[in-house]
């Protein structure tokens, strides 16, 4: 029941996520990303204009996942950041979320062991969700908090 409500909300995302991206220029690929040496991105100001880096709040995923297949499903710079990782070890998995926790994203809503974790910046301002599917994928999303 648990593997097929996730397949279900997964399926979701994905129609929701492919139905309101669209690429802009000058974006990043996932080779392109920067590790963020602070651990946490300070709030944007105010400004709207001005992006948020989604990519820089989180572990950059080809530096965890050596031979992962990394595939951008909305990049950065719009409302979040979304991406798929295939051939991955079950090692990496649990190294990226330990990562996740030492950029910051440490108010942890769930850590369902090997599965699925989610969790908020301590501020509140921001959410990380990393979740395995059952076709050997991890999604992993950063975007803006829906709390604040």
């Amino acid at each position: 029941m648990k593997k097929l409500t996730f397949v279900v909300i997964s399926l979701i995302i994905c129609i929701a996520l492919g139905a309101c991206s669209s690429p802009k220029d000058g974006q990043m690929s996932s080779g392109q990303t920067e590790s963020n040496s602070s651990g946490l991105v300070q709030s944007p100001d105010k400004d709207e204009s001005k992006e948020i880096s989604y990519a820089e709040m989180i572990p950059p995923v080809e530096d965890i996942f050596k031979n992962g297949d990394i595939q951008i499903l909305d990049p950065d710079g719009g409302d979040m950041y979304a991406l798929h990782v295939t051939n991955y070890t079950d090692e990496e998995y649990n190294e990226y979320i330990e990562k996740c926790k030492e950029y910051g994203f440490n108010d942890i809503t769930y850590d369902i062991k090997d599965d699925r974790f989610g969790a908020y910046t301590a501020d509140g301002e921001f959410w990380v969700q990393v979740s395995k599917g059952t076709e050997e994928t991890i999604s992993i999303i950063c975007n803006k908090s829906k709390q604040k």
